[in-house]
């Protein structure tokens, strides 16, 4: 019986406060440098992330979706469940270590982790804007009808949406994507 009690009070729970989905992509570009003179160049080149005339050595994509339902009643209409994806899409470096020299090696164990945790914190933003997403439409009030309440819901859901892509731009020009973080190669003039 107690377990019984236990299961159902964690279906309940989870209803509540569910989380929402996080699916993430890596896919790695090779880079061959041999010497450490060479690593910058060698990462623009392989690069295929170009915006404006500039290469960047990595990316992170992001894609906020929710989705929610609605319980009509006698007092109106309600939001009862919702759920929120965020894709995540990786595009980083990878070193050919068999062609690196130990200055190569040495310098790429310090760019390379810098460069990761500036996208692990674009990621991050997206994620954060879920959560105040499922926050914001779960707390919206009863409406009168559905379709007002699903307009005014997916309303304040893409103002979220907008609000991280201000954040994530704002993130890249603080750290001059990355850079600041650590996540530049000596001889990189970009």
């Amino acid at each position: 019986m107690q377990r019984i009690v236990f299961i159902i009070t964690l279906c309940l729970i989870s209803k509540i406060s569910a989380k929402p989905i996080v699916h993430e992509q890596v896919r790695e570009y090779l880079v061959y440098a041999s010497d450490l003179e060479s690593l910058a160049a060698e990462l623009n080149r392989a690069s295929p992330l170009t915006k404006d005339g500039h290469t960047f050595h990595a990316n992170t994509d992001t894609s906020i979706k929710w989705q929610f339902w609605l319980r009509p009643g006698k007092e109106g209409c309600k939001i009862e469940r919702v759920k929120v994806l965020v894709d995540i899409r990786y595009r980083l470096p990878k070193l050919k270590k068999s062609y690196a020299d130990s200055k190569v090696l040495t310098a790429w164990k310090k760019y390379y982790p810098a460069l990761v945790k500036h996208e692990k914190t674009h990621a991050q933003i997206a994620i954060t804007a879920a959560y105040e997403i499922e926050k914001a439409l779960r707390a919206i009030p009863t409406y009168r009808d559905c379709e007002t309440l699903s307009q005014k819901a997916d309303i304040r859901a893409q103002k979220i949406v907008d609000q991280s892509r201000l954040m994530h731009k704002a993130f890249d020009k603080h750290t001059d994507h990355g850079k600041t973080q650590g996540a530049i190669i000596w001889g990189e003039f970009d």
